[in-house]
């Protein structure tokens, strides 16, 4: 059995859904606009988009979705005015991300596979070249290749079983994990509440691996 890693926080690259023990993905925390230094300009339709910044994005969509592209859906965005940006701060660099020209969000569903709705961002430059999405950008295009979510939940508490957790009360969470650039099922099953952490197995969508396990603070989860 691997070691078990004892962590204070969950990697923040993550896009994480709480979930019941149906695991169904429902996230609603998609609707705020991110804040940038300079001024903005609000997109209420994707016809608004240049054209061959539609074409680009359609395109994107159809190579990490597949046949889930047609469930897709433009629900927001905002188009970043870079050159008043940096006109303000001529510091053109940022240690965490690049700021892009379009600022996208779409929504995701597809009850076949358990999404009620999965909020998808996609980040672009002026030219239409993805900076940033929160979804796989291969293996994960192809919904008939996800294993079935009773499947993963049952492997899930084999496991718990087999390394003593508690399994008679634990919850779900969906994660897009930004570094392994996989979806990845996240188990937490709560130790003793004195102890106030939780063991944690992380199993991926279309993979019946675990791919990580770790101890974590029940505080984060609050």
């Amino acid at each position: 059995m691997k070691n078990v890693l004892i962590i204070l926080f969950l990697i923040i690259t993550i896009h994480c859904n709480a979930q019941d023990k149906t695991m169904i993905i429902t996230d609603e925390s998609g609707a705020a606009y991110t804040s940038y230094d300079g001024p903005t300009k609000k997109i209420s339709s994707f016809s608004e988009l240049p054209s061959v910044i539609q074409l680009n994005i359609n395109g994107y969509l159809q190579r990490i979705l597949g046949s889930m592209s047609d469930s897709i859906q433009f629900t927001h965005g905002q188009e970043v005015d870079l050159k008043a940006l940096f006109k303000k701060d001529s510091i053109t660099f940022n240690y965490f991300w690049v700021r892009p020209k379009y600022d996208l969000n779409f929504k995701l569903s597809d009850s076949s596979i358990g999404i009620k709705r999965y909020n998808l961002k996609l980040r672009l430059d002026e030219y239409g070249q993805l900076l940033h999405v929160n979804w796989p950008r291969k293996r994960y295009n192809d919904k008939s290749k996800f294993l079935p979510r009773e499947k993963i939940k049952l492997f899930a508490l084999e496991q718990a079983k087999l390394r003593g957790f508690n399994t008679s009360s634990y919850s779900v969470y969906a994660q897009y994990n930004r570094t392994l650039d996989k979806l990845l099922w996240l188990f937490k099953f709560p130790n003793h509440p004195i102890l106030e952490s939780s063991n944690i197995l992380e199993i991926d969508w279309n993979t019946l691996k675990i791919f990580r396990e770790y101890r974590v603070d029940d505080n984060l989860f609050k």
